[in-house]
C-alpha cells in the first residue's frame, strides 16, 4: 500500500491544503516546531482508522467549519480515495474506487486485513516519545508485540482471553467471598456446624422439661409476693407523695413574693429577638462575603486592564489584517492621473508654504501615516485633557481627607480630656461592690433567722421522739428479761441487752445531733456595713455609665480616623497611578516625535487638525511619486506594508525580520484574538462586580430592617442593650415558670386532698423520715422480687426455646438433604472452573508458541540493523528474559545491559527493533512506515546510516519521515522534500 495524496479540508491548523506523496518512496516532511507535522501524522491515521468523537472535536480547526479530508491510496494496483468527515456518518469512512464505485468502511477494514489504530502505531509508526519504552520493556511486553505480528486481525483471541479471566474470577478466587465456589464452600461449612449443634441438643430434652416445670412454680410464688408488696407500696406512696409537693409549693410562694408585680416586656420577646438575630446573622456573613468578592473582582479587573493591549495598537493590528488582501492589489495600480502631474506639484508647494513648518517634498515622501495615526494623536490629546481634570479632582480629594483627619484628632483629644483617671473609676466600682455585698449579707441574716425559728419546733419534736425510743427500748428489754426468766433461755437475755443498748445509743445520738445544730445556728453572724447612701450609689452608677459611653465614642472616632488614614493611602495609590499614566502619555509623545520629528514644532492640542493637512499633502506627494515611476512606486507600496507590519511587531516586542509575511500576519491575528478574549473577561468581571455591589446594597437594607425591629423590642422592654434585655427576659421567664408551677402544684394537691386539707398542710411542717424509710424498704423488696422474677422468666424462656428447637427435629434430616444437594452443586462448579482453567492454559501456550516463532527472526534482523547503525561496534542483540532487560554484545565480546548504554545508543537500538518489526510485518501488510522525529539524538554519521537503511527499506514499502532537522533532509540522496 502506498499513499499518493492527502487533501485536508480542515484538521487542526491544516485548512484547505493538499500534500503530494507520489514523487519518491522515502518522503521527507520537513518543518520547524509547531509547524503541524504531528497533526499531519494524526490526520493520516484518522483517514485510515478514524478517531473517537472527543479526539475529532479536539482537532476541529478554529478558522473553518469543516473537519475532515481525503487520502488517495494505491494498494496492489488498485487506486481508491478514503474520505472522512466529523459531521458525516459519525466520522465513518467512504471509499471511492477508480471505476466509480462507492464502498463502506467495512471494505476498507478488509483491505487493511484487520489492522487497527493501536497495532499500526506499535508496528508501522513511532516517534521520539516512544524511545524511552525500550529501557523498561520485559519479556511479556515483547511477546505481546510479536503476538500482534503473527495474529493481526484476530481480535477474538484477546476477547476470549478476557472472557476466560472474567468467568474464572466469577467462579473462584483464593481469598474471595463473592465468587460462586467460595460462597458454596461457606454455605456448606455453616450447614455442617448447625448439624453438629442439633446432634448435641437432642440428649437433654427430658431434663430441660422438668426444669421448666419447677421454674414455673417458683415464678408463680414470686408473682404473689410481688402483688402484695406493690399494694403496700401504693399506700405508702400516697402518704409520702404529699410532703415534697407541699415543700415545693412553699418555696414557690416565697420566690414569687420577691419578684415585682408588673414587668414591661414584649410578647414572646426572647423568641422574637432570637429570630431577628438568626435572620441577621446570615445577612452579616453574606455581607462579608460580598465585601471579599468586591475586593477580589476589583483586583481581577485591575489585572485584566493591565493585560489589555492599547486600543490604538489593536486598531492598528486590525487595520493591518484588513490590508492583507490589498498586498496583491498594489501590483495592479499603475497609470493614474498622468495629465495632472505639473498641476499637482504646484499644489504641493503651495500647501507646504501654508503649513509653515520645516517640511519639503522629500520629507513628505518619507513620511508615512498609518490608518490609526489620527486616532492615536486624538487619543494622546484626549488623555492629556483627562489627566489635567483628574489632577484637579485628586487635589480636592486630598484637601478633604486632611481636613477630616484634623477634625477627628481634635474630637479624640477633647474626649480624652473629659475622661476621669482610671484610679478614680476603680474607686467608684469598689464602692458599688461594697453596697451590693452589704445587701447580700442582710438577705443571708434574714434567712438564717427564719431557719432558727423553724429549728425550735423541730428540736422539741426530736427530743420527744428520743424519749419515746428510750422508754420503748427499756420496756422491750424488761419483757425479754421476764421471758428469759420464765422459760430459762439465755437468748432472750442477749436480745434484752441488745434492745436496751440500741435505745440508749439512739437517745445519746439524738442529743448530740441537737447540740451540734444549736451550736451552728447560734454561731456569730456577719454584720453588713454600708456607708454609701442610695442616692450616692445612683450617682456613681450614672458617672460610670457616662465614662463608658465616652470611651465608646473615642473608640468610634479612632475607627473613623483609621478609615481616613486608609483613604489617604488609597489617594496616594491613585496619585501614583496618575503619574504612571502621565508618564505613559509622555512616552507615547516621544515615540511620535521620534517617528515624526516635525511634530516637535506643533502643540499636541493641534495634532488632529494638523493630521488632515499633512495627510492630504502626503497623499498628493505619493501620487506625484506614483506618476514618476510606476514600477518603483508599486515596489515601495509593498515595502511600505512590510515596514508597517515590522513597525507594529516591534511595538509588541516581536522580531519579524526574515520571517514570512504569512507568519507575521498570524502573529498579529494571535495578538488581536488574545486581546478580544481579555476584553470579554474584563466586561464579564465588571458586570459581575456591579451585580455584587447591588447585592451588597440590598443586604444592607435588609439588615437595617432587622436592626430596627430589635430596637423596637428593646424600647418595649425599657432596656438599652441586648444583655439587659436577656436579664429582664430571664426574670419574666422565672415569674411565668413560678406561676405555672404554683398552679400545677395546687392541682396536684387538690387531686390528693380536699382544698382545706392541703391548704392547712402548707402552713405547717411534716415529719416524713419514718414514712420515707418504710417506703424505701418496700421499694427495695419490690425491686428484688422483680429482678428475681425477670431472671426466672429469662431462664424459663431459654429452656422453652431449647425444648421447642429439639421438638422441631425434622430440620436435622432436612439439613442432611440440603448438604448433599450443595455438595453436588459444588462438584458441578468445580468441573466448570477446571474446564475454563484448562482453556486458559491452552490459550497462553498458543501465545508463547507465536512468540517463539517470530522472536528469533525479529532479534536477528534487529542485530543486523543495530550493527549497521553503530558501524559494526555492536554485533548482536539479546532479547529480555524474566526480569533481565535487553542486552547487546560489542565486537570484542563484551555484553552490556540497556541501562549501561548511552542515550544515543539506546535510541539506535529502539529504532533497530522497530525497523525489524516493521520488516517482518511488511511481508503480510505492505503498509507505509511513518517515523516522527525519532532521530533527534543521531549525529551526522548515524543520520547518514539511517538514511541508507530507510532507502533500502523504501524499495519494499513506502516510508514517511517527519523531521525538524534540515541536515537530515540535505543528507538524503533525493533533495526534494515537503516543506511545511
Amino acid at each position: 500500500m502506498k499513499f499518493e495524496q492527502a487533501t485536508i479540508f480542515g484538521f487542526g491548523k491544516w485548512v484547505d491544503d493538499t500534500i503530494d506523496f507520489s514523487n519518491q518512496q522515502v518522503t521527507y516532511i520537513y518543518g520547524e516546531n509547531e509547524s503541524g507535522k504531528s497533526t499531519l501524522h494524526t490526520f493520516i491515521l484518522f483517514m485510515l482508522f478514524g478517531l473517537p468523537p472527543k479526539q475529532r472535536e479536539f482537532y476541529r480547526p478554529k478558522t473553518s467549519g469543516k473537519m475532515g479530508g481525503r487520502l488517495t491510496v494505491v494498494d496492489k494496483g488498485v487506486r481508491f480515495t478514503i474520505e472522512r468527515f466529523h459531521e458525516v456518518r459519525n466520522g465513518a469512512a467512504v471509499c471511492y474506487t477508480a471505476d466509480g464505485n462507492e464502498e463502506e468502511e467495512q471494505w476498507l477494514k478488509e483491505r487493511l486485513k484487520g489492522m487497527n489504530y493501536a497495532i499500526y502505531q506499535s508496528i508501522f509508526s513511532f516517534s521520539a516519545n516512544d524511545l524511552a519504552t525500550i529501557t523498561t520493556m520485559k519479556e511479556d511486553d515483547l511477546g505481546d508485540v510479536i503476538l500482534g505480528i503473527g495474529m493481526t486481525g484476530s481480535t477474538n483471541l484477546y476477547t476470549v482471553e478476557k472472557q476466560l479471566d472474567s468467568k474464572i474470577g466469577e467462579l473462584y478466587k483464593p481469598y474471595g467471598k463473592k465468587p460462586a465456589i467460595n460462597q458454596q464452600l461457606s454455605n456448606l461449612q455453616q450447614m455442617q456446624e448447625r448439624l453438629d449443634k442439633w446432634k448435641k441438643s437432642e440428649g437433654s430434652y427430658r431434663n430441660k422439661k422438668l426444669e421448666a416445670q419447677q421454674i414455673e412454680k417458683e415464678l408463680q410464688a414470686l408473682r404473689i409476693d410481688l402483688e402484695q408488696e406493690t399494694a403496700k407500696r401504693i399506700k405508702l406512696e400516697k402518704k409520702h407523695h404529699a410532703w415534697p409537693i407541699i415543700q415545693e409549693y412553699q418555696a414557690v410562694m416565697e420566690r414569687l413574693q420577691h419578684l415585682p408585680e408588673v414587668l414591661a416586656f414584649p410578647e414572646s420577646g426572647r423568641e422574637r429577638l432570637e429570630k431577628q438575630k438568626e435572620l441577621l446573622l446570615p445577612l452579616k456573613s453574606e455581607n462579608a462575603v460580598s465585601h471579599e468578592n468586591i475586593r477580589r473582582l476589583s483586583e481581577t479587573i485591575h489585572s485584566l486592564e493591565e493585560r489589555k493591549v492599547n486600543e490604538v495598537i489593536i486598531q492598528e493590528a486590525k487595520d493591518l489584517l484588513a490590508d492583507k488582501a490589498s498586498y496583491e492589489a498594489y501590483q495592479q495600480e499603475n497609470n493614474r492621473l498622468q495629465v495632472a502631474l505639473q498641476k499637482q506639484q504646484l499644489h504641493i508647494e503651495k500647501t507646504l508654504e501654508n503649513l509653515n513648518i520645516s517640511l519639503n517634498e522629500e520629507d513628505l515622501q518619507n513620511t508615512h501615516l498609518s490608518f490609526h495615526t489620527e486616532k492615536h494623536w486624538k487619543h494622546i490629546k484626549n488623555d492629556l485633557d483627562k489627566l489635567d481634570l483628574e489632577k484637579e479632582q485628586l487635589d480636592i480629594e486630598r484637601n478633604q481627607l486632611n481636613k477630616q483627619r484634623t477634625i477627628l484628632w481634635n474630637q479624640i483629644d477633647t474626649g480624652r480630656e473629659n475622661l476621669y483617671p482610671e484610679r478614680t473609676i476603680d474607686e467608684w466600682q469598689h464602692q458599688l461592690k461594697s453596697v451590693k455585698h452589704s445587701e447580700m449579707l442582710q438577705q443571708i441574716n434574714h434567712v438564717q433567722n427564719q431557719r432558727s425559728k423553724d429549728w425550735q419546733y423541730k428540736k422539741l419534736m426530736k427530743e420527744r421522739k428520743a424519749k419515746y425510743i428510750v422508754l420503748a427500748a427499756i420496756s422491750a428489754a424488761l419483757i425479754c428479761l421476764l421471758v428469759a426468766i420464765t422459760i430459762e433461755r439465755n437468748l432472750f437475755l442477749v436480745i434484752a441487752m441488745f434492745v436496751l443498748m440500741t435505745g440508749v445509743g439512739q437517745w445519746f445520738w439524738q442529743k448530740k445531733s441537737i447540740a451540734e445544730i444549736d451550736h451552728m445556728l447560734h454561731s456569730e453572724k456577719p454584720q453588713p456595713s454600708n456607708n454609701v447612701t442610695e442616692k450616692e450609689c445612683l450617682e456613681l452608677e450614672s458617672k460610670l455609665e457616662q465614662q463608658q459611653q465616652l470611651k465608646n465614642e473615642i473608640r468610634s472616632l479612632q475607627e473613623q480616623l483609621k478609615t481616613t488614614e486608609i483613604s489617604l493611602l488609597q489617594w496616594e495609590e491613585k496619585q501614583f497611578q496618575h503619574m504612571e499614566r502621565y508618564q505613559r502619555i509622555e512616552n507615547q509623545m516621544k515615540e511620535q516625535h521620534e517617528q515624526y520629528p516635525f511634530l516637535q514644532e506643533i502643540n499636541p492640542t493641534y495634532w488632529p487638525e494638523f493630521f488632515h493637512e499633512l495627510k492630504n499633502s502626503i497623499r498628493m506627494s505619493k501620487q506625484l511619486q506614483e506618476y514618476r515611476d510606476r514600477i518603483t512606486e508599486n515596489q515601495e507600496a509593498l515595502e511600505k506594508m512590510s515596514d508597517r507590519i515590522s513597525m507594529f511587531l516591534s511595538k509588541v516586542n516581536r522580531d519579524g525580520k526574515g520571517k514570512p509575511i504569512k507568519q507575521q500576519y498570524d502573529w498579529i491575528m494571535h495578538i488581536v484574538e488574545e486581546n478580544d478574549e481579555t476584553i470579554k473577561q474584563l466586561d464579564f468581571n465588571q458586570q459581575l462586580l456591579q451585580e455584587t455591589m447591588e447585592n451588597q446594597y440590598n443586604l444592607n437594607e435588609k439588615m437595617k430592617t432587622y436592626e430596627q425591629e430589635m430596637a423596637k423590642l428593646f424600647t418595649i422592654a425599657e432596656v438599652n442593650s441586648e444583655e439587659d434585655f436577656y436579664k429582664k427576659a430571664k426574670i419574666v421567664d422565672e415569674k411565668r415558670t413560678l406561676t405555672n408551677s404554683r398552679a400545677k402544684l395546687e392541682s396536684q394537691l387538690s387531686a390528693l386532698f380536699k382544698a382545706t386539707t392541703w391548704q392547712h398542710y402548707t402552713q405547717e411542717d411534716m415529719d416524713a423520715d419514718s414514712l420515707r424509710m418504710e417506703l424505701e424498704q418496700t421499694k427495695e423488696r419490690i425491686s428484688n422480687l422483680e429482678e428475681a422474677l425477670e431472671k426466672g422468666r429469662q431462664t424459663l424462656a431459654d429452656r422453652n426455646a431449647m425444648i421447642t428447637s429439639i421438638e422441631m427435629s425434622e430440620e436435622y434430616s432436612d439439613s442432611i438433604h440440603l448438604i448433599e444437594q450443595d455438595k453436588e452443586k459444588l462438584n458441578q462448579l468445580v468441573k466448570k472452573w477446571a474446564v475454563m482453567k484448562t482453556a486458559k492454559e491452552l490459550l497462553l501456550r498458543t501465545k508463547r508458541s507465536y512468540r517463539d516463532k517470530y522472536l528469533s527472526e525479529i532479534i536477528e534482523e534487529t542485530s543486523l540493523f543495530f550493527a549497521e547503525l553503530t558501524g559494526n561496534r555492536y554485533q548482536k542483540v539479546y532479547p529480555p528474559s524474566q526480569d533481565v532487560p535487553f542486552k547487546v554484545e560489542r565486537n570484542d565480546g563484551t555484553r552490556f545491559t540497556i541501562k549501561e548504554l548511552s542515550q544515543g545508543t539506546i535510541d539506535q537500538l529502539y529504532v533497530s527493533l522497530r525497523l525489524a518489526i516493521s520488516s517482518s510485518m511488511s511481508e503480510r501488510h505492505a503498509l507505509p512506515f511513518m517515523i516522527d522525529d525519532a532521530f533527534v539524538h543521531f549525529d551526522s554519521i548515524r543520520t547518514q546510516r539511517i538514511i541508507n537503511i530507510l532507502n533500502r527499506i523504501a524499495k519494499q514499502q513506502q516510508v514517511l519521515v517527519f523531521t525538524c532537522k534540515k541536515e537530515m533532509v540535505e543528507a538524503s540522496e533525493n533533495k526534494s522534500y515537503i516543506h511545511l
